[in-house]
């Protein structure tokens, strides 16, 4: 490819991150107005959670995929906010598939912009580590460790090299 070209697929990825960080305040900010979610009373805030119907369980859903991008973001109180709402199990439900969409959203953006991407994330040291065990592991042995820390921490380093490497 000449150089316009990999200019014109960098703008295009810029432009697609940047209206999909629109779209998710524009989400987060409708949720916030729509619910009336600004006031912390935790009763009445559970109440209307669960009077939203299937729109609660996505919200939380929505918001541990933008805890796992946004790296800063922590997933506890989320998920915690789950378990209040709709109980230890639906909020089990509810947590474990918010994390797995975030780490394969994670592993989503490693694939579409590459290891140079990653690389601004994520230290050099980690990056050189995933290296090192890829390349001393093969096959049905690599799979097997990066499934076993993939299930225990669904968006661990793993989510991001695993395929930037």
């Amino acid at each position: 490819m000449d150089r316009d070209a990999l200019l014109r697929d960098d703008q295009e990825k810029r432009g697609l991150m940047a209206a999909l960080g629109v779209a998710v305040v524009l989400a987060v900010t409708f949720l916030l107005y729509r619910y009336d979610l600004a006031h912390f009373n935790a009763h009445t805030l559970a109440h209307r959670v669960r009077a939203s119907g299937v729109v609660g369980p996505l919200a939380l859903i929505a918001l541990l995929i933008v805890q796992a991008v946004i790296a800063p973001l922590p997933s506890p109180p989320i998920l915690m906010a789950a378990g209040f709402v709709y109980g230890p199990w639906i909020g089990f439900v509810i947590g474990w598939v918010g994390l797995l969409l975030g780490a394969s959203s994670c592993f989503g953006l490693a694939r579409l912009c590459g290891r140079p991407f990653a690389q601004r994330f994520l230290h050099r040291e980690h990056l050189t580590t995933v290296d090192a065990q890829v390349a001393a592991r093969s096959g049905v042995t690599l799979l097997a460790i990066v499934s076993s820390e993939s299930s225990c921490r669904p968006f661990s380093t793993q989510s991001a090299t695993g395929v930037a490497s």
